[in-house]
């Protein structure tokens, strides 16, 4: 099984109330996947940068 998780880069410092009404364009957005035997071995594997706001997840 593949995770893939978009990511914005340094923007886990906004605001939980403001991420939905935010533009996060200004932030680089990035992919990382992951793969493992279950879906939560994938998501585990998925290397996540620390200050980055996980934007969705998708699974193959």
């Amino acid at each position: 099984m593949i995770a893939r998780a978009h990511i914005a880069l340094d923007a886990n410092s906004v605001p939980p109330e403001d991420r939905h009404a935010r533009d996060l364009s200004d932030y680089e957005m990035v992919e990382v996947t992951g793969e493992g035997a279950t879906w939560e071995a994938a998501k585990d594997a998925c290397e996540i940068p620390e200050n980055a706001l996980i934007i969705s997840w998708i699974q193959e």
